[in-house]
């Protein structure tokens, strides 16, 4: 997969990988993800971090 490759030549580490992948959702993707994080704060659970 080429994202994981730049992350290996970048060296990042897994606490920054999910916040610089986030930057490219677009559309559905980013729908989606807006959805991840609110259903994460009305249970009441931990963000996502990595």
């Amino acid at each position: 997969m080429k994202v994981e490759q730049l992350f290996t030549f970048h060296r990042v580490n897994k606490k920054r990988k999910v916040p610089l992948i986030v930057l490219s959702f677009q559309g559905s993707a980013m729908i989606w993800w807006t959805a991840q994080e609110r259903e994460q704060r009305v249970y009441g659970n931990p963000p996502i971090k990595y």
